[in-house]
């Protein structure tokens, strides 16, 4: 990571921490060129809004305006993670309680992909507890969490 990257992410992190956002994810572009691009996926532990998304934008993008970090346009992009966005934080499993969750997982004998889509049920440190309907009939599972590659929850429309 070049200095100025590290001087972005520093101002990124310092501006979250002062305004209660976790960033979920961030990607820099062409921070050398002529057209740069950030892209920062923000949320809150209680779900993030538009206007929460407006706000840390523009507080960011004032504070890369005071370091004087780009010399002409750039592109900065805030947005909420969404469903699709895999989660990964305890603070999000806790939120997901009760809604219906895809896991993707590993078999470790096998090294083989699997799927399962049920309601969360619980989470600790190893394991999420996940409900699902197998033949007309609810199965209580334990997934163990160093095999998951990824969470996501599922709509419900």
């Amino acid at each position: 990571m070049t200095e100025k990257e590290e001087k972005i992410v520093e101002i990124l992190e310092r501006l979250a921490a002062q305004s209660g956002i976790e960033i979920i994810d961030y990607k820099m572009a062409g921070v050398h060129s002529a057209k740069p691009k950030i892209s920062v996926t923000a949320d809150t532990r209680k779900g993030i809004t538009i206007d929460q998304c407006a706000t840390f934008s523009n507080e960011l993008g004032d504070m890369l305006a005071a370091y004087q970090l780009f010399t002409g346009e750039y592109q900065l992009d805030v947005s909420s993670p969404g469903m699709s966005i895999p989660m990964t934080f305890d603070w999000q499993f806790e939120r997901a309680i009760g809604r219906r969750i895809k896991v993707i997982r590993f078999i470790p004998d096998s090294g083989k992909e699997t799927i399962v889509k049920g309601d969360l049920k619980d989470f600790s440190e190893a394991t999420l507890t996940v409900e699902k309907t197998v033949k007309k009939k609810k199965e209580t599972i334990e997934i163990r969490r160093d095999t998951i590659k990824e969470v996501c929850v599922v709509p419900q429309w």
